[in-house]
C-alpha cells in the first residue's frame, strides 16, 4: 500500500489513476500485483505528524518502553 498526501489528495480522483500507470502491472514485478493506492486521511499534516514522531523512533524501534514506565508511574510523577 501507498498512502499519497499533500496537496494531490484535493483531486484524488485524477491523480490516481495517473499514479497507478507510472507503477509496472504486476506481470514483471510480483510485489505490484496488488498495489493499493490510497489519499491520507491525515488532511495534509503528515509531514508535522511524522517530524513529532521522531524523537520516538529510537523507543519504538528498540521496544525499550522500561525508562518510558517508570517515568509514569504514579509513583515518578509525586516526585517531579
Amino acid at each position: 500500500m501507498i498512502v499519497v498526501d499533500g496537496a494531490i489528495t484535493e483531486a484524488w480522483s485524477l491523480a490516481k489513476p495517473v499514479i497507478k500507470r507510472e507503477f509496472a502491472d504486476g506481470a514483471e514485478f510480483l510485489n505490484f500485483r496488488n498495489l493499493q493506492l490510497r489519499p491520507s486521511s491525515l488532511s495534509g499534516d503528515a509531514a508535522i505528524i511524522g517530524a513529532a514522531a521522531l524523537p520516538f523512533d529510537p523507543l519504538f524501534r528498540t521496544g525499550e518502553f522500561s525508562s518510558l514506565r517508570s517515568y509514569l508511574s504514579p509513583k515518578a510523577r509525586s516526585s517531579v
